[in-house]
């Protein structure tokens, strides 16, 4: 994926959408931002994980692969 410090930080610090996400655990927040999705744990303010904002494409850095070539 090789997001980059930046586009983490403008994720963190000017998201364009934040929305609660239990799924990472109780008080989860997930911050979107260009092409990424950061979960966090709100009360520590501790990102969680670096996710494609676009479930359908994962990126290994040398090669692209969209969920439907990595399933058939």
């Amino acid at each position: 994926m090789l997001a980059t410090p930046e586009e983490i930080r403008a994720c963190l610090e000017s998201p364009e959408l934040i929305y609660d996400q239990n799924d990472y655990g109780p008080d989860r927040k997930m911050f979107l931002r260009g092409r990424l999705a950061l979960p966090v744990n709100a009360a520590e303010r501790h990102v969680l994980s670096v996710l494609h904002r676009t479930a359908d494409v994962y990126d290994r850095g040398d090669v692209s692969y969209t969920l439907r070539q990595v399933a058939s």
